[in-house]
Formats: C-alpha cells, structure tokens, sequence
C-alpha cells in the first residue's frame, strides 16, 4: 500500500508497505520500520510513532497481522488533520478488498472519535487522538467526512490510473468514458499499445 500526500513543498510524502514471509525483529533505519505482529509486546512503540511524521517518507516492512493496515490509518488520519481538502490525500492498494478495509477502518476510527469512545489500549488511543484532529479539521472545513466516506480517496493502482485519465481527456486524448478492461479484452489492448510504440520507434 502506498500512502501519499504532497506537502507544501510539492514533495510526496508517502508509505510504502512490503511483506516479509517471516518475523523479524523490529528495528528503525534509514526510515525503514520493520514492526512485530499485534499479538506481541508492542516494544517498537517508538518506531511507529516515528512513521507518523507526514514529512518524511518511510518503507514499512512486516509480516501479516502486524499492524500495517492499522500504522497506514494513523498516518492518513494525522494526514487529514493538516489538509486542506480530503481529496488530497491518496492510498493506493493492490486489490479492492484492501482498499475498502482501509476506507473502512478510517471512517470507523472517525465515529468513534465522534461518539466519545474510550479505550485503555494505548496504540487504539493513538488512533482516536489523531482521529479526534481530523475531526476538528473536518469541522472547520465544512468535509462532512463521515456522511461523505467518497470523499476519500482509498483506491487500487487501476482506480487511480482511470481517475487521471478522466481528469485529464486533453492530455491522455481519451474521452470520459474511459474505463477499466480485464483479461481478453485488457490483452489486446497491450498488443495495440505495443504496436503503438514499436511503430514510433
């Protein structure tokens, strides 16, 4: 997954997530966050507070269950809290299914800040304070985030492409209408964008 945002600089500031097949120990270097499952002490505490820091870009590298998802939420709310649309922010995933956990698990963490939840896990509690911010910029900017969850833009690397495309139908040259193809048909569309390119060659 990767999570990005342009800063004030028009840097991208983003997260890149990369599985690993086996538990490592957690150590923080050259801004690369290797976490411990959930289920463990969480004794790199340290470290992914440091991920949280919108203006610097970081590799998480972990096995499943240990918290990337949920270390990718805080960063985008903490994200939320300084922006000034929602739709500035972006979150690529691979698959659907990820991306509509993330949407997900961000609107969540937003109504339970709204309702007042509380909780004695201290990285739950992290959550709700940086969801608590996002809230209060919600409110000054008029977002209506939780009524408007589309507002977000948590998406597959497909999605994202197709959105470019249909912002920009002068400079991509295709019409609005531009849409997502798969298998046979995507197929033949590699073939002609070869031929296209092998011709102006």
């Amino acid at each position: 997954v990767t999570l990005a945002r342009q800063n004030h600089h028009n840097q991208v500031v983003h997260i890149d997530t990369r599985f690993a097949s086996h538990k490592a120990n957690c150590f923080f270097s050259n801004n690369v966050v290797i976490l411990f499952p959930m289920n463990s002490p969480i004794s790199d505490l340290k470290q992914r507070k440091l991920a949280l820091d919108p203006a610097k870009s970081f590799i998480v590298q972990a096995p499943a269950g240990s918290g990337k998802t949920s270390l990718l939420v805080q960063r985008y709310l903490k994200l939320l809290a300084t922006a000034n649309t929602p739709e500035e922010i972006i979150a690529i995933t691979f698959t659907r299914k990820a991306a509509f956990e993330m949407r997900d698990r961000v609107i969540n963490a937003l109504k339970k800040a709204a309702d007042g939840a509380l909780t004695q896990d201290q990285y739950e509690a992290t959550t709700q304070k940086l969801a608590c911010a996002a809230l209060s910029q919600d409110k000054i900017k008029s977002w209506n985030i939780i009524q408007n969850p589309a507002r977000l833009h948590i998406q597959t690397i497909d999605s994202f492409c197709n959105y470019l495309v249909k912002q920009t139908p002068i400079l991509t040259k295709s019409n609005i209408d531009a849409k997502i193809v798969q298998n046979k048909e995507a197929e033949s569309c590699y073939c002609e964008a070869a031929r296209a390119v092998l011709a102006s060659s």
